[in-house]
């Protein structure tokens, strides 16, 4: 059976820790699919606009080799009907995603699911650390 990961991320300028990213959380599992931010909720949470527009972030995203699948993430902020359509085996989020975190967390004890939340970790220079927890 193929093992499922889920990522979330805004991906506005596909820099290395991005990359690391994918290629770390790809190793996680079989299959890789990604939410791409929408450019409404990035302004809401981040109280800025993306460099790059949610379709061509989308677009960026669904050429990596690593991903099996990229959509734009739910209309609605808090809402993760994703999951349900991709019923994945882990998902795994950023070091900095500890609000996404929360909201994900509250989904799945609403929802009455249980899927496990890893973490990739920041060393102290700035890159992505190898371990997760």
């Amino acid at each position: 059976m193929n093992r499922r990961v889920l990522v979330f991320g805004t991906f506005d300028g596909l820099h290395a820790g991005h990359l690391f990213f994918l290629k770390q959380t790809k190793r996680e599992g079989d299959l890789l699919f990604v939410s791409v931010a929408r450019d409404s909720h990035v302004r809401e949470l981040k109280n800025k606009s993306p460099k790059n527009n949610e379709q061509q972030r989308l677009k960026t995203i669904q050429q990596r080799e690593e991903v099996e699948n990229a959509e734009l993430s739910d209309e609605r902020l808090g809402s993760f009907d994703i999951i349900n359509r991709i019923a994945p085996d882990t998902i795994i989020l950023g070091y900095d995603q500890k609000d996404l975190e929360s909201s994900l967390k509250k989904w799945l004890i609403d929802n009455k699911r249980e899927i496990p939340i890893k973490f990739i970790k920041q060393l102290k220079d700035g890159e992505y650390g190898k371990n997760m927890g």
